[in-house]
């Protein structure tokens, strides 16, 4: 039950996107914390899109402004693996696709990741 909506997209590329996106919610989060998946139409209805909300340490507004950049890692402790070429890869599939990150995120709350994809 509920609507479906058509997205015209290269599978392999959007999977990549949305595992890279719920791989740091959950790198990033406690073990126990939240992490909700959302799928919905955007208000224009021309665009999809899916939103990740956790719960985790959260970003600045300086690491949310860079963290699409290519080997940027908001946690510089080296206590989280990975190489900080997640979210640039996201950005770039995204982009590829004709639709759009967000990223916005409070310190000590948790971060929103928002992919939107043309409907096709």
């Amino acid at each position: 039950p509920g609507e479906t909506w058509n997205i015209l997209v290269d599978r392999k590329k959007a999977q990549q996107a949305i595992l890279n996106v719920l791989s740091n919610a959950y790198k990033y989060s406690a073990s126990g914390d939240t992490v909700e998946i959302f799928i919905e139409p955007e208000a224009t209805g021309s665009l999809v899109a899916i939103r990740t909300i956790d719960q985790g340490v959260g970003m600045n507004p300086e690491q949310v402004q860079r963290v699409s950049e290519r080997f940027f890692r908001a946690d510089t402790s080296g206590n989280v693996p990975g190489t900080g070429l997640g979210m640039s890869i996201v950005k770039e599939i995204v982009e590829r696709h004709h639709g759009n990150l967000f990223v916005s995120s409070t310190p000590g709350r948790g971060t929103t990741v928002t992919l939107q994809f043309p409907v096709a």
